[in-house]
């Protein structure tokens, strides 16, 4: 599996917060909007057609919490970001992983949740859910990948 800096969405990003929602610290840009014969403006560059993409979602150090804390990723987009790179208006979620107890989110793990056909946002970025308790530790890194390595843990 290769990593491009460019397609990641989270390099190790800190997840040990308060239950509330998070987004990614990157965004990928996904192009300009133009008009399309047939579609109309859908971004030139849409992510979700073509050949399926593969999301790479991986815990790189394990959460603890002083309770029953829980995870849940969703691949979101939107209309604009702020100067961080971060989406700030038009947030819409595509598709969402199950709810991860803390007891899965061990380093290692590899969550699963899929790029659905469709992105019709120009920016691609994904919402961290921490639920029911403050995470104490914990941190993803997530991009986009042409292969996800499913190879098991000797």
């Amino acid at each position: 599996m290769i990593l491009d800096r460019q397609l990641l969405l989270s390099e190790n990003q800190d997840l040990s917060q308060t239950a509330a929602n998070y987004l990614s610290t990157n965004s990928i840009d996904l192009g300009t909007t133009g008009t399309i014969p047939g579609v109309g403006g859908t971004p030139v560059s849409d992510v979700g057609r073509g050949t399926p993409k593969n999301l790479f979602v991986q815990v790189t150090e394990t959460f603890t919490s002083g309770g029953a804390a829980t995870l849940q990723v969703h691949v979101v987009s939107g209309t604009a970001v702020d100067g961080n790179g971060q989406l700030s208006a038009g947030v819409k979620i595509h598709n969402s992983s199950r709810v991860y107890a803390l007891a899965d989110l061990v380093a290692g793990k590899q969550l699963e949740v899929a790029i659905p056909p469709g992105i019709d946002q120009r920016y691609l970025a994904l919402r961290y859910d921490i639920g029911t308790a403050t995470t104490t530790a914990g941190t993803v890194t997530a991009g986009i990948v042409l292969d996800r390595q499913t190879n098991p843990t000797v």
